[in-house]
């Protein structure tokens, strides 16, 4: 019987390990396809329009991002976590959400307004930020539908609605853009996307989930509203981190500065993504294991942690090496000046890269006022450095507060999770990746003459092969990608690594179990 229970057992891990790998997965192509539609609409942009429309268009984006962070308040997380634990709440946390996003809606959108017209920003300027105060409603009231996608673990539905969205925008856009319309016209474009997304991720979330259930239940209002507003700073954080040195830059420097900083940004901000979607894939399996299991959310978070790091490090490492040939590549002569602000910020990408599996793992455990604290130091020290570095230095000094903030939040947040759950320790799971970068490092220098695409995929090769070869990658480690992707299905060795290579962790009371 102990055998029969052992196998079951197994099983059941096995099972959960695919099912993340094809949450993630699904997620991972989707947001691949978006991160290049939007690159390509970008970089046709910048190159028929100019660095000067470039800059307005960044800074409208950046402005009703941060915008949109009011429009969330930490509903979208708390969907994904409560619906996981719950999934017969789905109806009742949909119709409420709702209701209270149509309200800020109204209340942000005239805020945007105000600001707009007071500012008195160029023409095409103003309406781009009223066109795209519009999209983020639309997306903001999409994205309560998909996030339930999120708790019910079929991500796909997420994946397909950003890239036929994001196709949207980016068809439309180069179809105005060669036109001869400019960012007006361009903005609209993301109207007719958040207007898509909106339809039909409600008709899904309706007939194969969950009909929401419309209602103001004003005690689930409150209870909702304080429980999110924790959780609302961590993406309070990123928007600022992210979006405030362009809305600083965009009222101290030229609309040419905010482009030249931007488009160094648009790669790193896109890569960032990574450890968000695999970390959201997590986030319903880590929230459900902090209350059964919390030898098992140590485990995931030690692995994702680690994954993250050796990922994060080679591409920060190789994309600083590689910005004086990306560049050029990309958007011509004209954004030169963009070279160095890429090197600072490939960096930046590494922070954050090791800063989100820290957040996500406060969030599954309940500790929204750490978080909040962590978040609230770090939008404290963007501003301070932005103010301080951007009138002397230009997009430059945006682009050094940009890592300040990253190292900031960074620190915050380890310590934090040392502090609840367990301390990872950051030397030895540093040492084999740093090897690894050595090489790949040298091949990079000594391969100037070969075409870009081909270097950045051998380097990638060389720096993935030596952290096999010196053993970065343990067996219980591949056999756990085998077994997501299809392979030996006994999981036994999951089952172990869950079970038996647990040494003691942390309560909430930092008492040993």
């Amino acid at each position: 019987m102990a055998s029969t229970g052992s196998f079951s057992e197994a099983n059941k891990v096995t099972t959960t390990v695919q099912r993340v790998a094809k949450n993630a997965a699904a997620l991972y192509v989707g947001q691949g396809f978006v991160a290049l539609l939007n690159l390509l609409l970008l970089v046709f942009l910048a190159r028929e329009l100019g660095s000067a429309a470039l800059g307005k268009w960044a800074f409208a984006i950046n402005f009703t991002a941060i915008a949109a962070v009011f429009l969330d308040m930490g509903f979208d997380a708390l969907i994904v976590r409560e619906v996981a634990r719950d999934r017969s709440s789905s109806s009742k946390y949909v119709g409420n959400i709702v209701i209270m996003k149509a309200v800020l809606s109204i209340v942000v959108f005239g805020l945007i307004a105000l600001f707009a017209t007071l500012m008195n920003f160029p023409h095409d300027t103003t309406l781009t930020v009223l066109i795209l105060g519009v999209y983020i409603i639309l997306n903001a009231l999409s994205t309560v539908f998909m996030q339930i996608f999120q708790a019910f673990e079929r991500m796909e539905y997420s994946a397909f609605l950003s890239v036929v969205g994001q196709l949207i925008i980016t068809s439309v856009g180069l179809a105005f853009i060669f036109s001869g319309h400019g960012v007006v016209a361009v903005a609209s474009a993301c109207v007719i996307a958040g207007l898509f997304k909106l339809i039909v991720s409600f008709l899904l979330c309706s007939k194969r989930f969950a009909k929401p259930h419309i209602e103001i239940d004003l005690d689930f209002w409150k209870s909702a509203a304080k429980s999110g507003l924790a959780v609302a700073m961590l993406p309070v954080s990123a928007i600022i981190s992210v979006r405030t040195d362009t809305i600083i830059l965009s009222l101290i420097k030229t609309d040419a500065e905010v482009g030249w900083y931007n488009a160094a940004n648009i790669l790193p901000l896109g890569l960032g993504d990574i450890p968000m979607i695999l970390m959201f894939a997590l986030l319903p399996l880590m929230s459900t294991s902090f209350l059964a299991s919390p030898g098992s959310l140590r485990t995931i978070y030690e692995k994702s942690f680690t994954y993250l790091l050796m990922l994060g490090l080679g591409m920060a490492a190789g994309m600083c090496l590689l910005s004086g040939r990306i560049i050029p590549l990309l958007y011509g002569g004209e954004f030169e000046p963009s070279i160095v602000a890429l090197q600072i910020l490939s960096w930046r990408l590494f922070f954050t890269f090791l800063s989100v599996p820290l957040s996500f793992t406060l969030i599954s455990m309940n500790k929204q006022n750490q978080m909040a604290m962590a978040v609230a130091l770090s939008a404290v020290a963007n501003i301070i450095l932005n103010l301080i570095l951007i009138p002397p230095l230009s997009y430059k000094g945006a682009a050094i507060a940009s890592l300040g903030t990253g190292a900031v939040t960074l620190t915050f947040c380890f310590y934090m999770v040392s502090k609840h759950l367990y301390r990872l320790p950051l030397h030895r799971l540093a040492i084999k990746p740093l090897v690894a970068c050595l090489p790949m490092g040298m091949l990079i220098h000594w391969g100037e003459s070969i075409n870009l695409a081909l270097l950045i995929g051998l380097a990638a090769a060389l720096y993935f092969l030596i952290l096999y070869l010196i053993k970065a990658v343990s067996r219980e480690d591949i056999k756990v990608v085998r077994e997501a992707i299809g392979g030996p299905q006994s999981g036994e060795s999951l089952a172990k690594e869950e079970t038996n290579n647990q040494p003691p962790t942390r309560s909430l009371n930092g008492r040993s179990q």
